[in-house]
């Protein structure tokens, strides 16, 4: 329910977010991002179709990347490197992995048509852990070391007692959507107080209730094997994903030329 309300949602605004950094508000400009934000979503599900287990590995890496820049957006890392920001959001999807193996093998294979041995995500696991706490040591993020290590001392206790979905859907909640929603507010509105958030809700509903519905009409009308829809749902974060992904890079770049300025 978290990531179908507050996960989705949190990506409901994206246009009025492009529209707020490139200043278009002419109608004909809105149509146009809409059309070419609706047709990246169909793209990347093409994708998916057509060469999975590339639309998979696509999907966790431009994942990894975005949970990382907006974990650190609010610590001052404008300068940071976009590999090590990649690396950090993917310890967190490795760290899923590798505990949650006997349910993530079957999505994956499912998805991909690949079967992964836990080697695969274990090995990576403890090189980009390591080369993570070896950045954060060498550089100033020092001083957020003992957080970071509460924070995955957390996620790997709730990765480790819970299934998959919930597991995922705690971080994606928790530690992402809501953060997000709190960024978005501030940067559309200048303000985090309740007034920007119903705000916020009201431009989002829309395409929240088209995402959704869209989601329910297809599990509904799609004679589907119960086995394939968890990794379809995947397959459909995916591919709202990566437009959202872009967007918000865009946004946070808006953000420091900003700061800069001032």
């Amino acid at each position: 329910m978290g990531i179908l309300s507050v996960g989705i949602l949190h990506g409901a605004n994206d246009l009025l977010i492009i529209n707020r950094f490139t200043s278009a508000t002419a109608k004909h400009s809105f149509v146009y991002y809409f059309i070419l934000y609706i047709g990246v979503v169909f793209l990347v599900a093409l994708m998916f179709y057509m060469v999975p287990a590339f639309g998979l590995g696509f999907f966790i890496l431009f994942s990894g990347y975005h949970f990382g820049e907006q974990h650190w957006e609010n610590k001052a890392l404008a300068s940071s490197n976009p590999m090590l920001l990649t690396m950090y959001g993917l310890v967190v999807f490795f760290l899923l992995f590798t505990l949650n193996y006997k349910a993530v093998y079957p999505v994956i294979e499912a998805i991909s048509g690949y079967t992964l041995s836990y080697d695969y995500f274990f090995w990576p696991l403890v090189v980009m852990s390591l080369t993570v706490l070896i950045w954060m040591l060498s550089t100033k993020q020092r001083i957020y070391l003992f957080q970071e290590l509460l924070l995955f001392s957390v996620l790997a206790l709730l990765f480790y007692s819970g299934e998959l979905l919930l597991s995922f859907g705690y971080y994606f909640v928790f530690w992402h959507s809501i953060p997000s929603l709190r960024s978005q507010v501030k940067y559309l509105y200048n303000t985090q107080q309740s007034s920007g958030f119903k705000t916020y809700f009201k431009k989002g509903l829309p395409y929240w209730i088209l995402a959704l519905a869209g989601l329910i009409f297809f599990f509904t009308f799609t004679n589907l094997n119960a086995d394939y829809i968890l990794p379809l749902f995947f397959i459909f974060l995916g591919a709202i994903t990566f437009p959202h992904a872009v967007v918000m890079g865009l946004m946070f770049k808006d953000k420091r030329s900003s700061s800069t300025q001032e």
